[in-house]
């Protein structure tokens, strides 16, 4: 309402008398940004039109920029890969055939190298199950002759079209509705291609026998000893 504030004082000849009193300041600060006070007298159906728009203000303003914030707890987990051996691998991974969404765009690690990716927990089922396992010896064209002396899973260098010959695996169940999830183990069942540790961010080691990369994050079995 700039310029058009009510000062006390005398009327002046240039302000018509009729229907064009001062008005008391409305309480209500919204109001004020959807009406307008005339100052050289009224307007025809311009007070009809002020009421209307008060019984009905229109459709809700929308937030520019605005998105919701997940809530504590439900954001993606992310994996963080490690080369400590002395040769490049490719980063293999297959999933559960339970909706869990399959990984693309996956990391050629050399020696001493990391990277790290995002788990695809909520999207396809709203769960992740899988595995993760290191390839190497990987020569070829991709898409065609691409394939691994160790771990092949298909010819392309970023993901998996097979299923994974005998490898060492890393193991993870990411499932919002598992009373236990998120959990992980080492498997060395199909067999002992490579040296497999996993070690979770932000959580102490604990000084018990079921410590170590098989051990679940709330409940471990104390029979099994840990691996790495």
């Amino acid at each position: 309402m700039r310029g058009n504030r009510c000062r006390a004082g005398p009327r002046t000849a240039a302000v018509p008398a009729r229907g064009n009193r001062a008005r008391p300041k409305e309480r209500h600060p919204h109001v004020h940004a959807q009406t307008h006070v005339p100052t050289a007298g009224p307007v025809p159906g311009r007070r009809r039109r002020d009421r209307d728009r008060l019984r009905d203000p229109g459709p809700p303003l929308r937030r520019r920029g605005h998105r919701r914030v997940p809530a504590a707890g439900t954001a993606d987990h992310t994996l963080t890969f490690e080369n400590r051996t002395d040769e490049r691998i490719w980063i293999g991974s297959t999933v559960n055939a339970d909706g869990s969404a399959a990984l693309t765009g996956l990391p050629v690690l050399d020696p001493g190298r990391s990277a790290t990716i995002t788990v695809p927990e909520h999207q396809g089922a709203g769960h992740w199950r899988g595995k993760f396992f290191a390839r190497t010896g990987c020569s070829g064209e991709e898409g065609s002759t691409f394939h691994c002396a160790v771990g092949d899973c298909g010819p392309y260098a970023d993901h998996c079209s097979t299923g994974e010959q005998p490898a060492s695996l890393a193991e993870f169940n990411f499932d919002p509705r598992d009373a236990l999830a998120p959990w992980y183990n080492v498997s060395y069942v199909n067999a002992v291609s490579a040296a497999v540790t996993i070690t979770p961010d932000g959580v102490p080691t604990p000084r018990t026998a079921c410590a170590g990369p098989s051990a679940a994050p709330r409940t471990c079995c104390r029979s099994v000893p840990p691996k790495t």
